[in-house]
């Protein structure tokens, strides 16, 4: 089995409607992006959403309501991309929408891809988590189980989703989708210095969390 990082994002939630100050603010986060990347947006701007996307660069900011999404899904590994530069454009949007915040999160989003000798090996992993018996179903007819679990650790939320994925005929079980969301309740998020590093510790802490669930080394 091999994993590797997809999408990343950060989410900020704030205590009031913050799409309609962004309405008013699309040239400054444009603005913001073309001094990053030296690359203009596609941005799209409807009267209940707002996009934002870098397509070389595979980012994309999402404002809707009180929530606020920048993502990155590039192609690169997590270690080789520009996560500086990302983090940058997060801080910065909280700056130019300075809006009061309730919550902000990261999120992961991994894709562990089984091969032919080790799907059955994956199956039993997950398998092994959920007492079948108690569901009435024989073992030997499952053929997926996945994971959705949220838990606290101190005061910060996690929640932990893993989902079989098969081949378009739908016989073979060729992957597990994994996501990994930790909720912080504060009210800004941290200065970039600490948000660099908080961000990078925690991809490593949630790619070990997954590799230990399937016995990745």
């Amino acid at each position: 089995m091999k994993i590797e990082t997809k999408q990343v994002n950060i989410t900020a939630v704030h205590a009031e409607d913050v799409l309609s100050l962004a309405q008013t603010k699309v040239s400054e986060i444009r603005a913001k992006i073309i001094e990053l990347w030296d690359d203009a947006p596609i941005v799209t701007q409807f009267p209940e959403l707002i996009a934002l996307i870098v397509p070389k660069e595979q980012v994309s900011i999402t404002i809707q309501n009180r929530v606020i999404t920048v993502a990155n899904q590039d192609i690169k590994s997590f270690d080789t991309r520009n996560i500086e530069k990302f983090l940058q454009l997060v801080r910065a949007i909280t700056e130019i929408l300075p809006k009061p915040i309730v919550a902000y999160g990261y999120n992961y989003n991994f894709l562990v891809q089984t091969e032919s000798e080790n799907t059955d090996d994956a199956k039993k992993i997950l398998n092994d988590i959920i007492n079948f018996d108690n569901l009435s179903i024989e073992k030997e007819n499952v053929l997926g189980s996945g994971l959705n679990l949220s838990y606290l650790d101190g005061d910060i939320r996690h929640q932990v989703v893993i989902t079989p994925q098969f081949s378009n005929d739908l016989k073979t079980l060729i992957a597990y989708p994994s996501s990994c969301n930790i909720h912080f309740v504060d009210i800004k998020l941290p200065d970039y210095s600490i948000l660099l590093d908080s961000f990078k510790k925690e991809h490593n802490a949630r790619l070990d969390f997954i590799k230990n669930i399937f016995k990745i080394k």
